[in-house]
């Protein structure tokens, strides 16, 4: 097996032994030859054996000093020595034995047998070497290997432990692993206080946890899923998580990585709701456009009709009536423009309020002067205001003022079938309050919601059956936000609606830059 002569030393200081086994040993290896184990020790030193043979008696130091000296030396004391001895010696045989002896030779010396032993134990030498060689080179290969998954593993936990996305394992109902993202993320003031007080399906809200805790798929099963979670402080955030399940030691784990998506989800429900806005929107415009249609074919045809039949008849009191129609029918079609006209200002900005001194109470006795005619003619009382004593100077614009209640009566009247109007005022401190009730119609509380809105109204029919653009109310609440006042309303299906306006005296316009 050996590949080059071995070298053996040979430590003896009989001439017979050196004689025989010289003549045995030189032609197949590199013999070395010491004559005392002082000298022996030296050559040991020098040339490296891979084989001693030592005679235990010898003068001076001994054969079995000499070993124990071999062994002690770090250097030296792998090389295997064969213990050359006399048949009458056991007891040496023993103690060589102890020191690390590799085997005996007995004298005289049989030099077949000697020198089938010296073969097979530098074999088995050299397969020492040959194994401990292999060795040193695996755990070299280890320890580099070892570095590297050292490294390869500083390299990304310091990825999952700086990451914003949060990283967890759990195993039951406990989580075993969460990265300081996620414990951010709910509100935690380290991973150790999450894995201490947190529980994995007691964070998820219902009904997403009967869902989340029964997950039945086999080993290296994944899943993406979107649930509410619940923070430390009790908020409720998204959460979206991609989930390994898969077989440990300790039993079935689970393996997740989520992001917080709570912004995300928000700006997806504001868009749907941006889009059915949106989308209302453009319905409600297209009804309007439908209503303008209506609204100005209506006044439109009275006004041809009554002047072909006004033109035909010779009959002054009939002409007079039909043109007292016609009037009626173009003031319709004026305040329809009018109000048309006063909301496309108020979107632009340009609306323009004045703001001057005015008779609180001139001003509602010509409210209820033009409006009190229209509610009688379709048989409804109208309540005259108890009003407050005149006068009553306020600040603002007196012709907003009007065409406010305007409006507002334009609806009482427009939507009260039967009962009455009533209009009220009184003086509170620094503002003045309107009251106007009527006993129509009504509206239900989704419809309330709506009512300030422009374009609305409550349905189609409603438009075909009292007729209007859906303008009056979303002008009026602008014309009291321009006032820096507040309007609001009451209305029960089928007893009526109150309107709450409070005004301040001494109002001062508000311009659009400060709106």
């Amino acid at each position: 097996m050996q590949s080059s002569r071995s070298r053996i030393l040979l430590i003896d200081d009989t001439p017979v032994n050196l004689i025989l086994l010289g003549n045995a040993l030189e032609e197949d290896y590199d013999l070395r030859i010491a004559t005392s184990g002082e000298e022996g020790l030296r050559l040991a030193a020098e040339v490296m054996p891979d084989l001693i043979l030592l005679d235990i008696m010898m003068p001076g130091i001994d054969g079995l000093e000499t070993c124990r000296i071999l062994k002690a030396d770090p250097a030296l004391k792998h090389i295997p020595v064969i213990f050359i001895t006399a048949l009458g010696e056991p007891e040496f045989e023993s103690t060589g034995l102890t020191l690390g002896a590799s085997d005996y030779l007995s004298k005289p010396i049989n030099v077949e047998l000697a020198r089938q032993r010296i073969h097979n134990l530098l074999d088995r030498e050299q397969l020492r070497k040959e194994v401990e060689a292999h060795r040193d080179r695996l755990e070299v290969l280890v320890a580099q290997r070892t570095e590297q998954l050292a490294a390869s593993e500083a390299m990304y936990r310091g990825l999952v432990e700086q990451s914003v996305v949060g990283v967890y394992q759990v195993l039951g109902e406990t989580f075993t692993y969460v990265n300081p993202g996620l414990a951010r993320m709910m509100g935690y003031a380290s991973p150790a206080e999450m894995i201490a007080m947190a529980n994995p399906l007691h964070m998820v809200q219902e009904p997403q946890r009967a869902s989340l805790s029964v997950w039945t798929g086999g080993d290296n099963t994944t899943r993406r899923i979107q649930f509410p979670a619940l923070s430390q402080e009790g908020n409720v955030i998204e959460l979206e998580s991609h989930e390994t399940l898969f077989e440990t030691p300790a039993g079935r784990t689970l393996l997740g990585i989520c992001v917080d998506v709570t912004e995300r989800k928000r700006a997806e429900q504001a868009q749907a709701a941006a889009l059915r806005a949106a989308e209302h929107l453009a319905e409600l415009k297209s009804q309007f456009v439908n209503n303008v249609s209506h609204e100005l074919k209506t006044p439109l045809n009275a006004v041809l009709g009554f002047s072909e039949v006004g033109i035909a008849t010779q009959d002054i009191t009939r002409a007079h009536r039909f043109f007292g129609l016609i009037r009626d029918a173009g003031n319709r079609l004026l305040s329809i423009s009018g109000s048309m006209l006063d909301y496309a200002q108020a979107e632009a900005g340009k609306l323009v309020l004045d703001s001057a001194p005015f008779d609180l109470v001139e001003t509602l006795g010509a409210v209820t002067a033009r409006w009190q005619p229209a509610a009688e003619s379709k048989g409804l009382e109208f309540l005259a205001p108890a009003l407050p004593p005149s006068p009553c100077i306020a600040m603002g614009d007196a012709r907003r003022v009007t065409q406010l209640l305007g409006l507002l009566l334009d609806n009482a009247v427009k939507f009260t079938v039967e009962g009455s109007i009533s209009l009220e005022c009184e003086v509170a401190g620094e503002e003045y309050r309107i009251t106007l009730k009527d006993t129509g119609i009504g509206m239900h509380p989704d419809q309330v919601e709506q009512a300030f809105n422009p374009f609305h109204q409550a349905d189609g029919s409603r438009t075909r059956q009292f007729g209007g653009l859906g303008l009056g109310l979303a002008l009026a609440k602008y014309l009291v936000d321009r006032m820096r006042g507040e309007i609001t309303l009451d209305s029960t299906p089928g007893l009526g609606t109150t309107f709450h306006i409070r005004l301040p005296i001494g109002a001062q316009i508000q311009t659009e830059a400060s709106a």
